[in-house]
């Protein structure tokens, strides 16, 4: 299994929330949505500016995961714990200087399993 090795400069630990949705199927019956005790974490890292040799390494190893299809491994820098984790949304960068680049918003990683 790969493993994101770029250490953002933070980290912050997110429960995404989760609906519920119930719908009348027949005047008899109805369908609920199953109650689960946690929802969905998720890290949101933030990058300031990075290099390009970085950036080129991230997008790379973003477009070998093909987005948010494959899980990988990513370890949090406070904890020294792996996760199993995969992409929650695009890889966005935007020129900052000359050589050094900008995530465009935070990369959100959403736990797979822990």
């Amino acid at each position: 299994m790969a493993t994101w090795t770029y250490v953002p400069e933070q980290v912050f630990v997110e429960t995404v929330a989760v609906d519920v949705r119930r719908a009348s199927v027949t005047p008899r019956t109805q369908v609920t949505g199953v109650t689960v005790p946690t929802a969905v974490r998720a890290f949101r890292l933030q990058y300031g500016t990075v290099t390009s040799a970085d950036l080129s390494g991230m997008a790379a190893f973003y477009t070998a995961r093909r987005g948010s299809w494959e899980a990988f491994s990513w370890v949090h820098p406070s904890d020294d714990r792996a996760y199993r984790v995969r992409f929650d949304g695009a890889l966005s960068v935007s020129l900052f200087l000359p050589h050094l680049w900008r995530t465009g918003q935070d990369i959100v990683l959403e736990v797979v399993d822990e």
